[in-house]
């Protein structure tokens, strides 16, 4: 009878230790997603703050050159 009962509280013990287990190893694989998550949103506004300004200089960069070549080209029509 006693040894029935220690295989009882043992396998008991060992349900336990398995489900806090499993438990513990689905949270840190939760939290490592949600970390992940906001890094990736993290690099992606930095990754946006950095496109605007590049955007605005290559088009102003763009628009000079246009205006540079319409001007030639007035030039070289009223010639």
């Amino acid at each position: 009878m006693k040894l029935e009962t220690k295989w009882k509280l043992i396998n008991k013990v060992s349900d336990v230790l398995l489900y806090v287990i499993s438990l513990a190893f689905f949270l840190a694989y939760s939290y490592g997603i949600i970390c992940h998550a906001a890094a990736i949103s993290c690099i992606g506004l930095l990754g946006i703050m950095a496109y605007i300004p590049l955007w605005c200089y290559l088009t102003n960069i763009l628009d000079k050159r246009e205006r540079k070549a319409c001007k030639a080209h007035e030039t070289f029509e009223t010639r």
